[in-house]
């Protein structure tokens, strides 16, 4: 799978599960993509502490669920669908493809997004984000660590790392640990309700 390809063009990569408004994050409920993005916003704002004058980049800000929750910030989205950001962009807020982004911002988050990523665009991920970040910056991503690695081949499946994976691909991107949550135990779907608040920080010295 390339950088390159679309949210779209991984999911019809599954025969179990095509592209729909299903696997949209916009999903076909107004009042649910509000408000579960509202919550998310929320957890995350908490969890960072943010001051109005610092600015944020969402990476994968989708169709803006959690980032419409930010304008009152110096708030940017990025994303490789274009579909995406052009309804991000109709909602008023500064979304790019990532190619076009050219800035580099305070504090960077990301939802739901690295486990549809394996180790090699992980990688490629992380150095998008440390590249975009000024020094000092700190990056809340959410990435899932367990006791073993797990590669989903999938589009609805979930990618896992594990922690000296983990701490293998942040030291050679430069990043420095702040604080890593990991589990000692493999993944489990019946378990994953546990893990969802999992919310790696970064910073870039």
């Amino acid at each position: 799978m390339s950088y390159v390809e679309t949210w779209a063009e991984w999911a019809n990569r599954s025969e179990s599960s095509k592209y729909s408004e299903a696997i949209h994050p916009s999903g076909s409920n107004k009042r649910e993509w509000f408000i579960s993005g509202y919550l998310s916003a929320v957890d995350i704002y908490a969890l960072m502490g943010l001051p109005f004058e610092k600015s944020i980049m969402e990476y994968g800000c989708g169709t803006g669920r959690i980032l419409t929750h930010f304008k009152n910030h110096e708030s940017y989205g990025v994303d490789i669908t274009p579909q995406f950001v052009n309804e991000a962009k109709e909602l008023g807020l500064q979304a790019f493809l990532l190619e076009e982004f050219d800035k580099k911002v305070d504090i960077v988050y990301s939802s739901t997004v690295f486990i549809h990523l394996n180790i090699e665009r992980t990688k490629e991920a992380l150095k998008y984000i440390y590249d975009h970040l000024k020094e000092g910056g700190r990056a809340y991503l959410q990435i899932y660590i367990f006791k073993k690695i797990r590669r989903g081949d999938k589009f609805i499946d979930v990618n896992c790392l594990d922690l000296p994976t983990y701490q293998k691909l942040i030291k050679e991107v430069g990043f420095n640990e702040i604080k890593t949550e990991s589990h000692e135990f493999e993944f489990d779907w019946n378990a994953l309700y546990l893990n969802k608040p999992s919310i790696q920080i970064l910073e870039k010295l």
